[in-house]
């Protein structure tokens, strides 16, 4: 998992590159389980039985840490 995170963990550097903005994330079942377990706690049997449907639409709300001087971290 630390790999998908790793290699995908850009959706949140773009997500923090447009504040108050929305950002649409296309992604796979693997991406979906690790986004949706980020949003939701989840024991590891729920991880593995989570999956979403063919082009299943789902809203998270991200809300950032701002740094000192503001900045979006």
């Amino acid at each position: 998992m630390k790999f998908y995170v790793t290699r995908h963990g850009q959706t949140a550097d773009t997500a923090a590159r447009c504040p108050g903005e929305s950002v649409l994330v296309v992604c796979h079942g693997g991406i979906c389980r690790i986004i949706e377990s980020y949003f939701h706690d989840m024991s590891n049997e729920e991880f593995f039985q989570f999956s979403m449907g063919n082009c299943e639409v789902r809203e998270y709300e991200l809300d950032l840490p701002k740094g000192e001087g503001g900045e979006i971290w």
